[in-house]
């Protein structure tokens, strides 16, 4: 009877190893876990697909710190050996640039989980290479708006949905007698101030 406990309890054991094994490989996050050396130790489908290279060429044979920008690297090697030393303490997020297998650069948020007991970290990736680009085309674009609007002849000025002034002219600052960088940043209705008074 209890030979026939245990074995249902190994065999329950090996389900649940199982199904977390088919949840890392499937999952569409990159997932990667590294050893104390940085050494690749598993990797799954999607992070396979985002470096451009075979489990083969990783597991076992690639750093985790070799898909990371040189700009980013010092950084990431810190945070990286943080937790190892103590992971209570180190950065549990990170954004650095990453390289794939022919070097093409890649913008990702990296979370990392320290597993002690086994001397191993988990890190997943998330590719945020559209975002950025998102933030910076919009960037790109309020700088233009900014341009346009601080040499339009008619005194102007913007403010954002939470009433903050975003763009100050010069032809108001010449109206107002008051400078942008006095007003730029301030809400409650701050812009009204030249006008009307308190």
């Amino acid at each position: 009877m209890e030979k026939a406990k245990h074995t249902g309890g190994s065999a329950v054991i090996r389900e649940q190893e199982n199904l977390y094994q088919v949840m890392f490989e499937q999952t569409s996050t990159a997932l990667l876990v590294f050893n104390e050396d940085m050494t690749l130790f598993l990797v799954n489908r999607a992070f396979v697909k985002l470096s451009g290279y075979s489990k083969e060429e990783l597991e076992g044979k690639k750093k985790w710190t070799e898909f990371v920008a040189e700009k980013d690297l010092m950084k990431t090697k810190e945070y990286s050996e943080q937790h190892i030393i103590d992971p209570d303490v180190a950065p549990r997020t990170d954004e650095f640039q990453f390289l794939d297998k022919w070097g093409n650069p890649k913008e990702a948020l990296v979370h990392f989980i320290k597993f002690p007991e086994l001397k191993k970290t988990m890190a997943i990736l998330t590719d945020i290479s559209e975002q950025k680009q998102a933030e910076e085309d919009l960037r790109t674009s309020l700088q233009k708006l900014q341009e346009i609007i601080e040499f339009l002849p008619d005194a102007t000025f913007v403010i954002d949905d939470q009433k903050r002034v975003i763009a100050w002219n010069r032809a108001l600052e010449e109206m107002s007698g008051v400078n942008k960088e006095a007003i730029l940043g301030k809400g409650d209705y701050a812009y009204s101030v030249p006008f009307y008074g308190r």
